[in-house]
């Protein structure tokens, strides 16, 4: 074995030449995978500074990323190329350009907090509707989201507004996603949100007196399965 099995280390051989060289290259993968961190996402290489890691995309690569997508790429000005790392299930990563932190399932990087902007399907007796920037956090396999959504309705009646996830899942049941909303508008009935087996999606149920626009401030939580 001239290799570590899980980070590809180089090991050093008896009556080998330059040991040194073996030596410091497994420092300096070290050294990157210690850090825990990296700069982006990117799917063509950026301009390279000694030191430099960053998250090869996972599809588009362009370049020296191209058949290394997934990968943990650093350049270090010694070696003078890019030097990629293969994670390993459950390796995690923050990327601080977003300051979003990914977790490896084996085949993807999957996030674990951050920001996003749900999709809006309006399934019952919506109007229109504007999604907003809302934020996530998973930990383990459970995913806690919260923030706000507007619409308006086309009648003073029942409502079914539907968004997607930050993270898939694959729902089974309607439990597996439960949260509640509230509306500005204090006259607007309870509203409660519960999983889409069938889309995948977080259902948001509600009421209302009437159709002008209103904010909807809510939280859910939900199982990734």
């Amino acid at each position: 074995m001239t290799n570590s099995v899980k980070h590809n280390l180089p090991y050093l051989s008896v009556g080998q030449s330059y040991k040194e060289v073996s030596h410091n290259e497994a420092l300096a993968i070290l050294d990157i995978l210690l850090a825990g961190v990296c700069s982006s996402i990117e799917s063509t290489p950026p301009s390279t500074s000694n030191g430099l890691i960053v998250l090869v995309a996972a599809s588009g690569t362009t370049g020296d990323f191209v058949g290394n997508e997934n990968k943990i790429a650093y350049y270090l000005n010694d070696i003078g190329d890019w030097t990629y790392s293969i994670p390993v299930t459950g390796q995690e990563i923050t990327v601080t350009g977003t300051n979003t932190t990914y977790r490896y399932s084996g085949s993807a990087w999957t996030p674990m907090n951050g920001i996003y902007t749900p999709t809006l399907t309006n399934v019952t007796n919506i109007n229109s509707s504007t999604a907003y920037a809302c934020q996530f956090m998973r930990v383990g396999n459970v995913v806690t989201v919260s923030g706000k959504v507007r619409f308006n309705c086309n009648t003073a009646a029942a409502a079914q507004i539907d968004l997607s996830l930050p993270v898939a899942s694959n729902f089974t049941a309607e439990e597996q996603c439960a949260g509640v909303a509230s509306s500005e508008d204090v006259a607007d009935g309870p509203m409660y949100i519960k999983a889409d087996t069938t889309n995948d999606r977080a259902s948001m149920y509600s009421t209302t007196d009437g159709t002008s626009a209103h904010d909807h401030f809510f939280t859910f939580t939900y199982r990734i399965l």
